[in-house]
């Protein structure tokens, strides 16, 4: 069983358990592989892994959490009243992926018409770690580079636009002086897309 100071110990000694060496994916990876892999931020060790985490905190606020709430109960709402006359569901595709997908694309300030395709492509990224999607490496770089575009275009909508989305947040947070890159919003982008079918 593992013990709190087990985790403890673990998460304070990097240069033991990394998770930049080999990332954290179980099988190995070529170098040109890992060193794109080691660009999203739970594929990194400190000192950088710090530094994402706390600009990433500044859009994590209590509050702005609180003002998600009567969004997440709608949105909770509007995902299970079709399926439920049914009586049955594509479990993962009508319930599972759908919640974190909407709420994950409107914290960033995704526009609707976008949400499906980032499903279809965030996909496809995953696909080569996982025997149900059928995917390969080559077909996952492609689908990361198809959502670092997306990413991309959100920061250049609203790096300048003030606006209540994660994005404006993140691109305009500053700790230590330091801010996070557009090219560093991308790999947290993807990091996000992920969750929608991982979990955070």
């Amino acid at each position: 069983m593992t013990q709190y100071e087990d985790l403890r110990h673990v998460s304070r000694h990097p240069e033991i358990y990394s998770s930049a060496l080999g990332a954290t994916n179980i099988e190995d990876r070529d170098e040109a592989t890992l060193a794109g892999m080691r660009l999203i931020m739970i594929n990194m060790d400190p000192p950088q892994h710090v530094k994402f985490r706390r600009i990433v905190q500044r859009g994590f606020t209590p509050q702005m959490i609180q003002k998600q709430e009567a969004y997440l109960r709608d949105l909770a709402k509007r995902i299970v009243d079709p399926v439920a006359p049914r009586g049955e569901a594509e479990f993962v595709e009508d319930l599972a992926a759908e919640l974190p997908l909407q709420v994950i694309c409107e914290l960033v300030g995704t526009p609707e018409e976008e949400r499906r395709r980032i499903f279809e492509i965030s996909n496809k990224m995953i696909g080569f770690d996982d025997p149900e999607f059928n995917t390969n490496v080559e077909e996952a770089g492609l689908a990361s580079a198809e959502l670092a575009g997306i990413a991309m275009q959100l920061a250049e909508r609203y790096k300048n636009e003030p606006s209540d989305n994660l994005t404006y947040k993140l691109l305009n947070a500053e700790v230590d002086g330091e801010r996070l890159m557009e090219a560093e919003f991308c790999w947290f982008f993807l990091t996000l897309a992920r969750m929608i079918h991982e979990g955070p």
